[in-house]
């Protein structure tokens, strides 16, 4: 059991961001649950309920590409009960960031239950209660960020298309499944423990049958000597080549949900401002792929940045403006609010175009500042996305949060132009990118 404590410690505290994300989060769930059942202020549960629950999700957040690692590697296949301690300790995990939201709600409830009333009841009444109503919730919660995690295990292991295709497939059916019976306040026990056993089966059995090694491909083999590069290769060493796949990556999902039918259409500008950020995420490999790219061409640090740049916003255009045709589908389909395109215009823009220099500035790997700040872009911007689409929203405060993504753009490509004229591909390389973030 040892080895799986050692595994669950590691998993929230993987790089230094994520260990103080881990440690804010059990701060607020300790602090949150000693004052909660004392206030009767339900923005103040919702905010530490949500900040509290997101920071332990987040702080684990590697924990799916690193059990996909280790479930592959030589050591797996020497420990002894190894694929047993990874699935515990994968179980563990889950089950420990999926205790706030449930803890929180039901904490709530017991506050706002007025004092007379209250007082009719045992403490041993109260508990059972509050034991009932939190089984019901934490089991719905417990299969949401199960499927999150599985999202995020697509996203991360594959790094293409197809791998954001299933990952925004993932998350569709966590909108419409779990999360939309926690909305609803119908968590129906039966039906969701049975698809949470199921789900854990099925990774389970995945674990135990997965092979114990795999070959790796690289990209394509080095060549010393050449010094010309066509516009084709160039654009298939860097990942760039292929932009329709990625766009229709993105209107698959978004065709199922449209045909489906849609539940929650006012957070269709968060939504979409999700793909436009993980659209431009795509530049986080560049430098490592770039390195291929760096032995066959006869150009300075400086113009290969240029050309890399060019590149990625030639890829990015064909996803933005895909993107930006569904913002006025979807707002004249659902009625959205007449400001949600002239304010989700330049947002989608802007997120883009900070994850883009954002993935460019990681030429060491992604250490523990470039993930603090991924985190910190990408909630300002599903913030900046809620506060657009309502109509109680001050406008002045999106203009005012647009012009610092603004700021924030030009600050994040002049530090990736800085890192890219003395970049060190020892650093980037595909197989030493997994060392380099170690050494963060």
């Amino acid at each position: 059991m040892s080895a799986v404590a050692r595994l669950v410690l590691a998993y929230f505290t993987r790089t230094h961001g994520l260990r103080w994300l881990s440690l804010g989060g059990l701060i607020a769930l300790v602090v949150g649950s000693a004052v909660l059942p004392y206030t009767v202020i339900s923005d103040l549960t919702g905010v530490v309920a949500f900040l509290g629950g997101l920071a332990l999700v987040v702080g684990a957040g590697l924990m799916p590409l690193m059990v996909g690692r280790m479930a592959t590697s030589h050591v797996i296949c020497v420990l002894p009960y190894g694929r047993l301690k990874l699935f515990l300790s994968a179980l563990i995990t889950v089950m420990l960031v999926s205790v706030p939201l449930p803890l929180f709600g039901v904490l709530a409830q017991i506050a706002q239950v007025p004092p007379s009333i209250a007082a009719q009841y045992t403490t041993w009444q109260v508990v059972k209660t509050g034991l009932y109503l939190f089984e019901a919730f934490y089991v719905t919660t417990f299969l949401a960020i199960t499927w999150l995690y599985i999202a995020l295990w697509f996203a991360t292991s594959e790094r293409n298309a197809r791998g954001l295709a299933k990952a925004l497939l993932v998350i569709i059916a966590v909108i419409y499944a779990p999360t939309q019976r926690i909305i609803d306040l119908d968590p129906k026990f039966h039906i969701t423990t049975w698809e949470a056993i199921l789900m854990w089966g099925a990774f389970g059995t995945w674990l135990a049958y997965v092979p114990g090694l795999r070959g790796r491909k690289r990209l394509l083999p080095e060549r010393s000597g050449a010094s010309n590069i066509s516009g084709q290769e160039f654009d298939v060493l860097l990942g760039t080549a292929r932009p329709w796949l990625v766009a229709l990556g993105i209107l698959f999902p978004i065709t199922v949900q449209v045909l489906v039918g849609y539940k929650l259409p006012n957070t269709w500008l968060m939504y979409l401002t999700l793909f436009s950020a993980v659209s431009g995420a795509l530049a986080s490999r560049a430098a490592e792929r770039s390195r291929a790219i760096w032995l066959r061409a006869r150009w300075s640090r400086e113009e290969l940045f240029a050309r890399v740049e060019t590149a990625f916003w030639k890829h990015n255009i064909i996803l933005l403006a895909v993107v930006l045709t569904t913002l006025v589908v979807v707002t004249r389909l659902y009625d959205l609010p007449a400001r949600v395109i002239p304010l989700g215009v330049p947002l989608l823009l802007l997120g883009m175009t900070v994850s883009t220099y954002l993935g460019l500035m990681m030429t060491r790997g992604l250490r523990w500042s470039e993930a603090t700040l991924a985190i910190v872009i990408m909630l300002s911007l599903m913030g900046t996305a809620v506060l657009a689409n309502s109509e109680r929203g001050d406008v002045r405060m999106v203009v005012g949060l647009l012009i610092v993504f603004a700021m924030g753009a030009s600050v994040l490509r002049f530090t990736a132009r800085a890192r890219w004229h003395r970049i060190d591909w020892m650093l980037c390389r595909a197989d030493r990118s997994e060392s380099a973030r170690l050494q963060g």
